[in-house]
């Protein structure tokens, strides 16, 4: 991944994660961090600025989707592992897992209300939340 000047297309940084980034980045509100997963199994959490490592969080499957922000201060992503997983923000520490026993490549929606939505090669659409 990396972060170019939006004034000339210049190269501002660069971030090598172990393998292929296929989902699109999730920028905090406040446009300090970027969150982004790999199919290397990890999700990250970078310095929107300087393109730094903040944390990283491994799962036990590739990870081919998006991660989304919850208002809460939570980041959530879908796992081959079948685990749908919410981080704290801020720390990249595992605040709940919901496992749904197939396969997830998609990226997870958020409502209004903070309900996460995600799909399962399982079969089944997941509403985690209230």
């Amino acid at each position: 991944m990396f972060a170019l000047k939006q004034s000339d297309g210049s190269k501002v940084w660069t971030f090598v994660a172990g393998d292929f980034i296929y989902g699109a980045p999730a920028l905090s509100a406040d446009g300090r961090t970027l969150y982004m997963t790999s199919t290397d199994s990890f999700a990250y959490a970078l310095d929107a600025s300087s393109g730094k490592q903040l944390w990283k969080l491994g799962t036990q499957g590739y990870v081919d989707s998006s991660m989304a922000i919850v208002g809460d201060g939570t980041v959530v992503f879908g796992s081959a592992d079948g685990a749908v997983r919410g981080l704290d923000a801020g720390k990249g520490t595992l605040v709940w897992s919901v496992n749904t026993t197939g396969t997830i490549e998609s990226s997870p929606a958020v409502d209004s209300l903070g309900n996460v939505y995600i799909g399962s090669f399982n079969g089944n659409v997941y509403k985690i939340g209230q």
